[in-house]
């Protein structure tokens, strides 16, 4: 059984293969992935800057790990979704996703709702990931901050608001994600215009060596909008290095880091030193993750479409990738139809 695949071959450039999909072993199903999530960490790594020094081209079908697809074989003691079944997979346990055919174990996949639109299922492997970040730290109850409303951000919104959080409140400098969110039905309840913290870590870094006495007029300004914006939660989903920095300051109690920042940031000890602040982060999701998650959508507890902003086929990746990158896209989504178009 083949099927078309892309593979990078260089900086930015990429074409579409065909690739055989080996038959299911003992316990595996074959499954036609039929939508696949661009995943807005690693695009930029993959296409313009090569992937961790990788040679070219890379492996057909690298690195898509968030898609959904359908059943097609399943071999005896595949103990899972049966045939025909749609299901939601990550990147565990068989091939890349940005490819038609892969096959899994099938304890590795989730069977989701016949009625679920595919990108739906497919953005399911984000929320897991994010869920599994929130797993690290107690929800209910509390008043919890998101940096960033990308696509992460606003599954964690979400996913804050299904684990019982008593308010979330939405942190991000970008305008089009600002008005985005507030014109959505799943956004968070309060939004806060980030861009008037800039210079806020530096007043806080003078003040913690200098005392508050020789700051500016501005810096105070600054300084005291982060102060008055502070939650005693708060989820780094940006990963963009100064708002990774503001967050030690956003956090009184707890920061979760689940976004990712290449280039490294500052962190001034001092004022999360007096807070006793706690930090933590998650790395990768596991199956039970993207099960839980898969039960929260089949609740109504999810709103996918709030983060989805592009389908395009999967021949136009380069096209997808850019749109990312030039942050004119939340979430894009790779459909695979059986013409390759």
């Amino acid at each position: 059984m083949k099927g078309p695949a892309i593979r990078i071959t260089g900086p930015e450039r990429y074409e579409i293969v065909e690739v055989e999909c080996p038959d299911p072993g003992s316990g595996e199903v074959a499954i036609e992935v039929v939508a696949t999530g661009v995943c807005n960490q690693h695009d930029d790594w993959v296409l313009a800057r090569g992937w961790r020094g990788r040679p070219y081209p890379l492996e057909a079908g690298f690195p898509g790990h968030e898609g959904a697809g359908v059943v097609v074989r399943s071999r005896a003691g595949a103990e899972g979704p049966p045939e025909g079944s749609l299901v939601a997979l990550s990147g565990i346990g068989g091939p890349p996703l940005y490819r038609r055919y892969v096959r899994r174990s099938a304890s590795d996949v989730v069977a989701v709702g016949p009625g679920t639109p595919p990108e739906h299922a497919a953005i399911l492997e984000l929320y897991a990931c994010v869920l599994r970040a929130l797993s690290k730290t107690g929800v209910r109850g509390r008043r919890a901050g998101v940096v960033g409303l990308g696509p992460a951000g606003l599954c964690c919104i979400q996913l804050l608001r299904a684990l019982g959080a008593k308010e979330v409140i939405g942190f991000e400098k970008n305008r089009a994600r600002l008005r985005r969110a507030a014109a959505s039905r799943s956004g968070p309840d309060r939004i806060v215009d980030s861009s008037a913290f800039e210079g806020a870590f530096d007043a806080a870094e003078r003040a913690a060596r200098d005392g508050r006495g020789i700051l500016s007029a501005q810096e105070r300004r600054a300084l005291e909008a982060v102060e008055e914006a502070a939650v005693d939660l708060v989820v780094e989903c940006s990963g963009d290095p100064a708002s990774s920095s503001t967050s030690f300051l956003l956090a009184r109690r707890e920061l979760v880091f689940f976004g990712f920042s290449r280039e490294d940031f500052r962190v001034c000890q001092m004022p999360w030193f007096e807070k006793e602040l706690t930090i933590r982060n998650s790395k990768r999701l596991e199956t039970g993750d993207l099960r839980r998650a898969a039960g929260l959508l089949a609740q109504g507890l999810l709103d996918p479409a709030a983060a989805i902003t592009h389908r395009l086929p999967f021949g136009e990746y380069g096209r997808a990738v850019g749109l990312i990158r030039r942050k004119e896209a939340v979430k894009v989504i790779l459909l695979w139809d059986r013409e390759g178009n």
